[in-house]
């Protein structure tokens, strides 16, 4: 039914075509700048990804602040770039707006975690597997941490 677009790589690479299309059609579209990044994320090309997402933030006013509790590709952008002051001006931004959610204490962890802050990567996991235990992405690094190693976020699909 789906077509090519059944398949992740081809459907994101098409994501970034479209994204670049819209985004040069409109450069003060937050959005389009957004959907870039996202698409880029998809393809591991994190180094674009986090480079969208500056321009998304940067342009048309922004993004709403409620934005990244939905959508969580500029943490693992900016992250996969150690990045992190950036990441982690996103993630306290958005646990400045809600505390409800997993994905930004999870990506706060792996970074306390790659900064070699380990107690405070531990509190954050902790935290994110209360609202979701059954996150074997948060259960993986909470192991790893216990286990005297550093866990890595996956690359995702």
């Amino acid at each position: 039914m789906l077509g090519n677009d059944a398949d992740v790589v081809q459907n994101a690479q098409g994501g970034v075509q479209q994204a670049q299309q819209d985004a040069t059609n409109n450069p003060t579209n937050p959005f389009a700048w957004f959907n870039l990044g996202s698409s880029y994320v998809l393809l591991h090309n994190y180094k674009d990804a986090a480079t969208a997402y500056d321009q998304a933030r940067n342009v048309g006013g922004g993004l709403p602040w409620r934005m990244l509790w939905y959508q969580f590709g500029p943490f693992e952008a900016y992250y996969q770039i150690a990045d992190y002051k950036t990441a982690q001006q996103l993630i306290d931004a958005t646990l400045g707006t809600t505390h409800f959610i997993e994905e930004p204490f999870y990506w706060r962890g792996l970074i306390e975690s790659a900064q070699k802050k380990t107690q405070a990567a531990i509190g954050d996991l902790s935290t994110a597997l209360k609202f979701n235990p059954n996150n074997h992405f948060v259960v993986d690094a909470l192991n790893a941490l216990r286990a005297g190693s550093t866990p890595v976020a996956p690359e995702m699909p």
